[in-house]
């Protein structure tokens, strides 16, 4: 078994999640202030002043099965200028901005 230092961002919110109180969900919230990759999901998922460049209704997507190993999200933070309004993507044509977000 590999003995890892870094948890994914799945496993902070995870922790998040079975905290007791909001208190403790709070405090291990602070304790990753330079997660910028847990910081830019929580951000895209709560702030209303994000705009996204993709479809509304549900992704068409297929899961992950149950031997695949969990990418990053650190690896993938760095493509969320191309689904949001003022990002990189925005020039983009619309079909290949979704399939890439697929």
């Amino acid at each position: 078994m590999v003995n890892k230092t870094t948890l994914y961002t799945f496993e902070h919110l995870d922790k998040v999640a079975k905290a007791k109180t909001k208190a403790e969900k709070i405090t291990l919230l602070q304790a990753q202030d330079k997660n910028w990759a847990l910081k830019d999901l929580l951000r895209g998922a709560f702030d209303e002043s994000v705009q996204w460049l993709l479809p509304s209704g549900p992704v068409p997507y297929e899961p992950a099965d149950d031997i695949s190993h969990p990418s990053s999200w650190s690896q993938h933070n760095k493509k969320l200028a191309y689904f949001v309004k003022g990002g990189s993507g925005e020039k983009m044509i619309t079909v290949k901005r979704e399939k890439m977000f697929l």
